[in-house]
């Protein structure tokens, strides 16, 4: 697992070659894991779980997902990018990097999720629903914006729908509704 990025330079380019040669998202995979142009460090929220083959060091998949406590998915983590290689799809690989997915959220006691895709590819919805995902209209107070058929829409898996603020500095905690 990493935070943003990996220190290891060799790692970072296997990434974005597996992310290449599947023809997945390359602009974003690169602007996750390496510098900018300006220098400008990668998003720290951003996290990878990769497999990869321990004898060749050949990444086989990676899982990239943020952490939101704040802002519109209040509460929640982000899957932002699940991509198993080709050749090596049906092996399980994808449910290994899942079950890490899951086990980090319980750690962080981050249960709700988001999962932005095209909701017309039936793969992906048929994968999501059955990892409990579902469109939810509003999260948060945040109405989804309606898009047009080819582009991604956001769908949630929904643990809690309220949560409870801090009481801080002899300020009363509060109940937000994040689903109403």
């Amino acid at each position: 697992m990493s935070n943003g990025a990996y220190e290891n330079k060799l790692m970072n380019f296997r990434i974005i070659s597996l992310a290449r040669r599947n023809k997945f998202y390359l602009h974003c995979i690169k602007n996750i894991i390496k510098p900018n142009d300006w220098g400008f460090s990668p998003n720290k929220n951003y996290r990878i779980f990769i497999a990869k083959n321990t004898k060749t060091g050949k990444i086989l998949g990676f899982l990239i997902y943020r952490y939101q406590i704040g802002g519109e998915q209040t509460m929640s983590m982000s899957l932002e990018y699940w991509l198993v290689d080709k050749k090596f799809q049906g092996q399980g690989i994808g449910k290994m990097l899942w079950d890490e997915f899951v086990k980090e959220s319980n750690t962080m006691n981050l249960l709700n999720w988001s999962v932005m895709f095209k909701a017309t590819d039936e793969r992906l919805v048929a994968i999501y629903t059955k990892l409990g995902f579902s469109y939810i209209p509003k999260y948060n107070g945040i109405e989804q914006e309606k898009l047009s058929e080819n582009e991604h829409t956001v769908w949630w898996r929904i643990v809690y729908t309220h949560y409870n603020t801090p009481t801080w500095f002899g300020k009363e905690g509060k109940t937000i509704a994040l689903v109403e």
